[in-house]
């Protein structure tokens, strides 16, 4: 009697953690091409948060949004340590996923997916002014 909505519940559940990790691996692979591109165009005068912001969104698979966060914001970092050759540069974004199945009235599950990825500056800033922030991946 029970065998049948115990397997509906659990390819249910599966269903979730699947979409789960899609938005995972969107958040981790995005904010990786937001810091590329940071570390590549710094030099040439583009960098700025809201283009390494905009580049993070644009290969997020529409998994974050557009408004993802300000330079006061805590939903989207850049931490930026210098100018020079080598210098780091890390981005990080933070996305909350709501599992889809799971929605009760007295039971709100929501999971944070938080991607950060850090890179090497290529080339001298022209000082382009990227915000420098606290944080760590």
């Amino acid at each position: 009697m029970l065998i049948i909505p115990t397997f509906v519940l659990f390819i249910l559940l599966m269903i979730d953690l699947g979409i789960l990790t899609f938005e995972y691996v969107s958040v981790s692979n995005s904010v990786r091409e937001g810091a590329r591109f940071a570390a590549v165009n710094c030099n040439t005068g583009t960098c700025s948060f809201n283009a390494v912001r905009d580049r993070t969104v644009e290969k997020s698979s529409g998994v974050l949004s557009t408004p993802l966060g300000s330079p006061d914001d805590d939903a989207f970092a850049i931490e930026w340590s210098g100018v020079n050759r080598g210098d780091s540069i890390k981005v990080k974004a933070t996305h909350t996923y709501k599992f889809l199945f799971i929605q009760a009235p007295f039971l709100r599950v929501e999971v944070p997916v938080i991607g950060c990825a850090e890179m090497r500056l290529e080339q001298k800033d022209k000082g382009t002014g990227l915000p420098p922030r606290v944080g760590s991946c």
